[in-house]
This record gives C-alpha cells, structure tokens and sequence, in this order.
C-alpha cells in the first residue's frame, strides 16, 4: 500500500507488473489490491527445473485522492 500511495504522489496514471502464472501468493496479493489482467508472457519464467511459467501482466489504474 505505500507503494502504491507514493505512487499517487509522484502523480502516477498506473502500475504495471508482472507475476509468475504458478504464484499464487503473490497472485492473491495484487488481485486484493484492484490490479487486473493486463496480458500475458507466454514461457517467460524458465525455470531450472521443471517447464516454463508465463508471466501475467497485470495493471492497477491510480486515481489521485480527492481535495
């Protein structure tokens, strides 16, 4: 959440990121604070072991506190 206030502050228009497909923590995180889908990387983790992981792009639109 500071994040994303200091983002406010900064007079930020959105966030962008990007979260592995298989990481659900993170995933559960960033949907309970409004991101939404915004894309998709298909075989964009490679992983030591195991297949590959897209990455989903997600985006959260920032709208300044109200004066």
């Amino acid at each position: 959440e500071r994040f994303l206030k200091t983002a406010i502050g900064h007079a930020a228009a959105d966030v962008l990121l990007e979260v592995a497909e298989d990481n659900e923590p993170a995933k559960a995180l960033y949907y309970k604070h409004c991101f939404e889908d915004n894309g998709r990387r298909e075989n964009y983790y490679r992983r030591q072991s195991g297949p590959s992981v897209a990455a989903l792009m997600l985006r959260r639109a920032l709208t300044p506190p109200s004066a």
